[in-house]
């Protein structure tokens, strides 16, 4: 609106710059000499006055249009920065529900003696649970860390993601609320392995399993 109106107050200027020439010309080329000195000299000043207001309106108009853009571009630049925000949230969904995906496979896929999938995973936790200083089970530890590997890189994915404090939070309960007892046990059978307690991944995991599981 304000922008509009100094457009307006410039127009209006000029049209007034422009009928006085227009008068100063008809004066000067067609009425007595003396008349058209005395119009040039009374309104010479009037011209100068709008001259000066003319040019005042166009630098409070350049001021407008540059406040105008510089608005323009701190919108567009939070825009890009809201999506490239919810386009790095969409990834890490995307990559953290794939490999959860995957970690149901191996769930499934789990077999030891006579048992299958989740109890499988209870029988495992059974036998580690008798000796875990001293546990070593050529059967077991494929299955193990194939699960193992499933719940680092989850952890990884997420910890590594720039999403937000909160975003990762919520990721993290959503594995830990779709994990069954069970599943928790074997973990922390896991991270109570003395073999393990050096390595970067048990580091992480244990990290999180005191933090959230």
């Amino acid at each position: 609106m304000k922008s509009n109106n100094r457009r307006n107050l410039k127009l209006s200027f000029s049209n007034i710059v422009m009928f006085f020439g227009l008068v100063g010309f008809i004066v000067v080329f067609f009425l007595p000499k003396f008349l058209s000195n005395t119009y040039i000299e009374q309104i010479g000043p009037l011209i100068t006055a709008t001259s000066f207001l003319i040019v005042f309106a166009g630098v409070l108009m350049q001021k407008e249009e540059l406040s105008l853009q510089r608005k323009e571009f701190e919108e567009t630049r939070e825009v890009f920065k809201e999506q490239k925000i919810t386009m790095e949230l969409q990834r890490a969904e995307t990559t953290f529900f794939n490999i959860n995906a995957h970690r149901i496979q191996v769930i499934n896929g789990m077999t030891f003696s006579k048992y299958e999938g989740m109890e499988a995973i209870k029988a495992f936790n059974s036998l580690i649970e008798k000796d875990t200083k001293n546990y070593i089970d050529d059967e077991i530890n494929p299955y193990l860390i194939q699960y193992v590997n499933c719940i680092y890189s989850l952890i990884n994915v997420v910890q590594l993601s720039t999403i937000s404090r909160t975003q990762k939070d919520k990721l993290y309960l959503t594995l830990v609320l779709q994990m069954t007892l069970d599943e928790k046990k074997l973990i922390n059978n896991y991270i109570k392995l003395d073999k393990n307690k050096e390595s970067s991944k048990y580091k992480m995991i244990k990290e999180k399993v005191q933090e959230y599981f």
